[in-house]
């Protein structure tokens, strides 16, 4: 009797034991998650780390392989920049101008190291500066700079005045610039006398061929021609620029534009984007070749002695009153290449033409290329 006692005892001690293991079972299966942690997430770590199970994904990529933004390109060869988008730009056409690369400079060298910032000149400024010290404080003077192969640039004005000043036939330059856009954008085709027209506007300097054309741009209408030569300006960076009168009219309101925007288009012409190459050699073409008008030899060029140097430029004046002399020119050598802008309104026609060919001697002696 107690042996049978003692074996029920034991199977209920048995029993007991399944039952409180079944109940653990069933807790453990059904156990809230703690704070931060999801259901069905794999187990962590002692030190915090998700540790992987066989057949998952850790979900902790490494940071090469981390999923792009929205917008962000999922190409791995494409390495985000700092402070620009990701996102892929919209194609553009042949003639757009191609920020991301540095552009093609004289003799086709690359304009400026692209491992630096172009820096101003100070040392050439402060040469200008005195140079402009003894010139009379009624006259206003201005001269931009710069160096095709590094991008580095110099900027003086008589007087610290930045206000833009009288164009004169450099206007042409944004003529020329807004008519090549015209054709190209399929506004309308240039004839042969069109051509003829852009020929002698800026190799001679013709006035009644730049009225002709910018007429032209207007469908017959000249203040939307002119209104169109100051679009161009403004499109391609050169605020200070505005077309306000045609050529040999009333000087009641000014053409206006600056040395840095002159400049401006010079280096897109050295560059062979000055709309398209096409273009480009054209104006090369005109602006280097002899002309009729005697101008555009007595400034810029009368400054220049030494051999194997090629100048291209493009002149500017008006008579008294209101006197102004101009000139804009690349100038290169085998090995090396400048835009040179140099306006002003000075007292005296003569004397300006001998001043901007001493500034040209100057400038070219400090980058060595006058000897």
């Amino acid at each position: 009797m107690r042996k049978i006692t003692l074996i029920n005892i034991f199977a209920v001690i048995i029993v007991l034991i399944l039952i409180a293991i079944t109940l653990l079972t069933t807790l453990t299966a059904n156990r809230v998650p703690d704070s931060g942690e999801s259901a069905g997430s794999p187990p962590k770590s002692t030190d915090g780390h998700v540790t992987a199970q066989p057949g998952q994904p850790t979900g902790n990529k490494d940071d090469s392989e981390t999923e792009p933004d929205a917008g962000e390109s999922s190409n791995p060869d494409r390495t985000p920049v700092p402070g620009l988008s990701t996102a892929t730009p919209p194609e553009s056409s042949p003639d757009q101008l191609n920020t991301s690369d540095p552009p093609s400079g004289a003799s086709g060298q690359p304009a400026g190291n692209p491992s630096r910032e172009a820096e101003k000149l100070v040392a050439l400024e402060d040469i200008l500066k005195k140079r402009f010290a003894n010139f009379l404080p009624q006259s206003l003077w201005s001269v931009y700079v710069i160096d095709l192969t590094t991008g580095d640039w110099a900027e003086c004005l008589s007087g610290d005045r930045g206000e833009p000043t009288i164009a004169a036939s450099l206007i042409k330059l944004f003529i020329a610039g807004a008519v090549f856009r015209a054709e190209k954008d399929g506004i309308f085709t240039l004839s042969a006398a069109d051509l003829a027209d852009m020929e002698v506007m800026i190799r001679d300097s013709d006035n009644e061929s730049a009225n002709r054309l910018t007429r032209k741009l207007g469908n017959g209408d000249s203040n939307a021609g002119m209104d169109k030569v100051t679009a161009w300006a403004q499109s391609i960076g050169c605020p200070d620029t505005k077309m306000s009168r045609l050529l040999n009219a009333d000087r009641a309101a000014e053409n206006r534009t600056t040395a840095k925007d002159c400049a401006a288009v010079l280096v897109m012409i050295a560059n062979n984007e000055f709309i398209d190459k096409a273009a480009s050699e054209r104006m090369l073409g005109w602006m280097g070749a002899d002309s009729s008008n005697a101008s555009k030899a007595s400034k810029i060029r009368a400054g220049i002695s030494g051999s194997g140097i090629s100048v291209y430029n493009k002149t500017g004046e008006l008579p008294a009153p209101g006197i102004v002399e101009n000139d804009a020119a690349i100038v290169r050598t085998a090995d090396a290449g400048l835009v040179l802008c140099i306006l002003s309104e000075p007292t005296s026609s003569a004397g300006a033409k001998s001043e901007i060919a001493d500034l040209t001697k100057i400038i070219l002696d400090y980058f060595k290329i006058n000897s």
